[in-house]
C-alpha cells in the first residue's frame, strides 16, 4: 500500500517548488501537493489541506511535508486533526515557538496581505522567480478575457473563478494537460471539473 505524502508549499510558493522532489516520490507514494495561495489564515489552509485527504482510506498512511510558512500549516493540521498522521517533515520552519520578532515581522506581512494581497504577489514575484517563469502577459490577458466570459454566464465576480495569482500561475506554468492544471495553486478539483478545460484551451492556443 502507497503512503499518500502530502506537501505544503511555504508563503507564495506555487506547486512548483516541489518539482526537483516529486519525481523522486511519485513512484513510492500518492504525492499531493496543497494550495496556500487564496486562504486568510494558517487555520483556513490546514483546513484545506485536510480536504485534500478526505478520500484517503483510512488504512493508507499519510506523511504530512510543509515548507517554510507551510510547516506551520502542517503543525496546525497536527493539532487540529482530522485523523492520525504517520509521519510529519518540517523544511525551514520550527517547532519551537516563534520569536516576538518573527511574531512582528509575521504580523506586518499578514497586515500588507489584508490590504491588498494581490499587489503584494505582484511586487514579490519579479523577485521570487527567474525571469524565465514570468508570466505571458497575452497568455495572462486571454485568460483573465475567459474568467470574464465565464463569470458573466455564470453571474458571479471574476475573482470566484480564479484570483489573479492563479491565473499568472497558469501563464507562467503554462499547463500541457488536465493534470497539469489541477496542480497550480488555486485550481482544486471542483473548478478543475468546472472551468479546467476553458482555461487548458487558452493556454494551448496562446
Amino acid at each position: 500500500m502507497k503512503p499518500v505524502v502530502l506537501l505544503i508549499p511555504g508563503m507564495l510558493n506555487t506547486a512548483a517548488i516541489w518539482d526537483r522532489v516529486t519525481p523522486l516520490l511519485h513512484n513510492a507514494a500518492d504525492v499531493r501537493i496543497a494550495d496556500v495561495l487564496t486562504q486568510p489564515s494558517i487555520a483556513a489552509m490546514a483546513l484545506d489541506a485536510w480536504a485534500m485527504l478526505a478520500d484517503v482510506a483510512p488504512a493508507t498512511p499519510i506523511v504530512v511535508c510543509g515548507f517554510s510558512m507551510g510547516g506551520y500549516v502542517a503543525i496546525d493540521m497536527v493539532a487540529q486533526p482530522q485523523r492520525a498522521i504517520q509521519g510529519l517533515v518540517l523544511l525551514d520552519t520550527s517547532s519551537r515557538p516563534e520569536s516576538p520578532e518573527g511574531e512582528l515581522a509575521r504580523a506586518k506581512t499578514v497586515a500588507a496581505f489584508e490590504r491588498s494581497f494581490a499587489k503584494v504577489v505582484e511586487n514579490m514575484l519579479p523577485f521570487s522567480s527567474h525571469s524565465d517563469h514570468h508570466q505571458d502577459t497575452a497568455l495572462f490577458d486571454a485568460l483573465r478575457a475567459v474568467r470574464r466570459e465565464l463569470a458573466a454566464a455564470a453571474n458571479l465576480p471574476p475573482y470566484v473563478i480564479f484570483h489573479d495569482s492563479t491565473l499568472r500561475a497558469m501563464a507562467a506554468s503554462r499547463p500541457a494537460n488536465m493534470a497539469d492544471m489541477g496542480r497550480i495553486p488555486g485550481v482544486g478539483a471542483r473548478k478543475l471539473e468546472s472551468y479546467g478545460a476553458a482555461f487548458l484551451a487558452a493556454v494551448r492556443k496562446g
